[in-house]
């Protein structure tokens, strides 16, 4: 997915259904979107007002893309 034109952002992922079909297809689903809203913070993400060095952010965002979807599920 695309934030910005000169930042192209890949994800490769393999939603193997540890936690059942149902799992893997909510987190196929809804995992973009999340990822994108963690890596747009206003504080913390790539633009944000408290960010960290790029690799640090993106750390961040996943780990909190993971932690939101695990908790929503």
């Amino acid at each position: 997915f695309h934030l910005h034109p000169q930042l192209p952002v890949s994800v490769h992922a393999v939603f193997d259904g540890h936690g059942g079909e149902w799992c893997a297809q909510f987190v196929k689903v809804r995992f973009e979107k999340e990822m994108r809203k963690n890596l747009l913070d206003p504080l913390d993400g790539i633009y944000g007002k408290n960010r960290p060095k790029f690799n640090a952010c993106v750390k961040k965002a996943l780990d909190k893309t993971f932690t939101n979807l695990d908790e929503e599920y």
